[in-house]
């Protein structure tokens, strides 16, 4: 009768190692695997820090030496001072005036875009501004990023002009 006893507590005893260690395997496998959290490109920040560059740059604050050489010729007027340098491009296309409007988006992309990504820029189906680095097209692109806007501003009259569908893209 003595072995009987002794034989069940060995069973359960097994019985228990063998549950803690399916626990602890499954444990160990679920805080092992640990979600990673997805990188956000330099690419990323550049298409959003290229349109809100232009969105809080005024153009009285602005230095660039093409804004400055068209307020000395009058293309642009002293009133719009006022203005972004996004407004101010949107406004200029609206007027016709694409060649002062790709000069000021050419030298302010220029600078913010790093070398090895392709950019452009859109002004409703109109491109102002393209940089091409590598032979991808954008529909070739593993990834290309957006950033849009919608413009709408006043003229020196206070007639309204607008709206514009602004978009940056970046690829590599």
């Amino acid at each position: 009768m003595s072995l009987r006893n002794s034989r069940r507590g060995q069973f359960f005893i097994l019985d228990t190692l063998l549950a803690l260690t399916i626990i602890f395997g499954g444990l160990l496998f679920i805080l092992s695997s640990t979600a990673q959290t997805p990188l956000t490109s330099q690419a990323a920040y550049t298409a959003q820090d290229l349109l809100k560059q232009l969105s809080d740059t005024q153009i009285n604050q602005s230095s660039n030496s093409i804004i400055v050489q068209a307020r000395f010729n009058g293309t642009i007027a002293a009133s719009d001072g006022y203005r972004s340098l996004l407004e101010e491009v949107v406004y200029l296309y609206s007027q016709g005036n694409l060649g002062t409007a790709q000069q000021i988006i050419n030298s302010t992309a220029v600078s913010l875009i790093p070398q090895n990504y392709n950019a452009r820029f859109v002004i409703n189906q109109t491109q102002l501004f393209v940089k091409t680095v590598t032979t991808n097209t954008q529909a070739q692109a593993p990834f290309v990023l957006y950033d849009r806007r919608i413009i709408i501003g006043l003229t020196n009259t206070s007639q309204r002009f607008g709206p514009y569908i602004v978009e940056f893209s970046i690829w590599q």
